[in-house]
């Protein structure tokens, strides 16, 4: 036969067993709103490493095209026929005594 049980045993069960079930509830409340606020932080998070790496292909592309305009302004700076060449094509010019004819479609 057990032991008897003293009389406050009963109440600190009952008081266990509510403070374990409101223990319980307020951890899932708790996991609940995490689950909420990092669900929209890691959308946030690939919505800026998309934008993030959108912003490194344009920077690539900026950097070839910068390259590209750096060559084509050395070549009007130093050599005479690709300057002749942009001024005709571009620009329109024409040397002196040349006649230009033009055809309108």
């Amino acid at each position: 036969m057990a032991p008897p049980r003293p009389q406050g045993w009963r109440f600190f069960r009952e008081l266990t067993g509510r403070l374990a079930f409101r223990v319980l509830a307020i951890a899932l409340l708790v996991a609940v709103a995490q689950y909420v606020v990092l669900s929209d932080a890691r959308k946030q998070r690939v919505q800026l490493r998309e934008r993030v790496e959108a912003m490194r292909r344009q920077n690539l592309d900026l950097m070839a095209r910068n390259a590209q305009l750096k060559l084509q302004i050395q070549a009007i700076q130093h050599d005479d026929q690709y300057l002749e060449t942009v001024a005709r094509h571009e620009l329109g010019l024409v040397k002196d005594g040349e006649v230009v004819y033009r055809f309108l479609n």
